[in-house]
């Protein structure tokens, strides 16, 4: 179960770099961080945003494409195309808008936008994942070169069946 799983890794958070971790059982949701101090949540149905902080920090890229997922998922079926659209946003914040990191505004401009691009940080995949009530999940991840440019894609689909255990 994805509890069990994200209790077993916050015991051991500790030992790896920074992270977060979305454990899904076909039932229960569990996230993990690990920085600034280990912490499991159990995420009730919902929508939620997630960047490179705790998850809903209300960074402006989170609040701009968590409203636009919201919108998507209204539709009777979610188009991939759209949500790679939402996730491939360039724009930048205005500077009014821009949390305080301790990074500096130039960095806090940069990284306000979903898509980073960079030659040294940046957005280098994106990853859609649509899971149906009949158990048909397709994922599709497309990765990007440091100028931002489509760089691959991979995609697979199949069938998620309860686990026997």
């Amino acid at each position: 179960p994805a509890e069990d799983y994200a209790r077993s890794l916050l015991a051991r958070a500790g030992g790896f770099a920074g992270f977060s971790l979305l454990a899904m059982d076909g039932q229960s949701l569990a996230y993990v961080v690990s920085h600034p101090a280990p912490e499991l949540l159990l995420l009730e149905p919902g929508i939620y945003g997630l960047s490179n902080r705790r998850l809903d920090t209300p960074w402006p890229k989170v609040l701009r494409t968590r409203e636009r997922f919201r919108q998507e998922l209204s539709r009777i079926e979610p188009d991939p195309a759209r949500l790679f659209a939402m996730l491939s946003d360039r724009r930048q914040a205005p500077d009014e808008e821009l949390p305080d990191t301790g990074v500096g505004r130039d960095w806090e401009r940069l990284l306000s936008a979903p898509f980073i691009v960079s030659a040294t940080y940046g957005t280098r995949c994106s990853t859609v994942i649509l899971a149906r009530n009949d158990g048909m999940v397709t994922v599709e991840e497309r990765s990007h070169a440091t100028d931002g440019a489509p760089a691959g894609r991979t995609r697979m689909a199949f069938v998620a069946r309860p686990s026997r255990c």
